[in-house]
């Protein structure tokens, strides 16, 4: 769990995660961290990133944690199994999805 309280460190929440899941970067660059993050994060078959008392705007893109719509829509399928999902659930899904 990366803890996020008054001053928002990109830096600080990729290290933890990385710890977290017992890898260390081969990068020092914020944008190559997270593109590892990413690489190593597809390669799982299930993890939880919770981030907890965030005090700002945080974008999970700077971190490493990246879904495009359809990756999106299909991790919405699978873990909450809703297949057959009402329009209703399917259009607001879609909308936090682009966001």
């Amino acid at each position: 769990m990366a803890i996020v309280s008054e001053t928002l460190d990109v830096g600080k929440i990729q290290y933890t995660t990385a710890n977290s899941l017992g890898i260390t970067f081969e990068r020092r660059t914020r944008e190559r961290k997270g593109k590892e993050l990413w690489v190593e994060l597809k390669t799982r078959k299930r993890f939880l990133i919770i981030v907890d008392e965030v005090c700002y705007e945080l974008n999970l893109i700077d971190i490493g944690i990246s879904f495009d719509e359809e990756e999106a829509w299909n991790l919405f399928k699978l873990h909450a199994g809703h297949d057959n999902a009402s329009l209703d659930i399917v259009e607001v899904v879609m909308k936090v999805a682009k966001k």
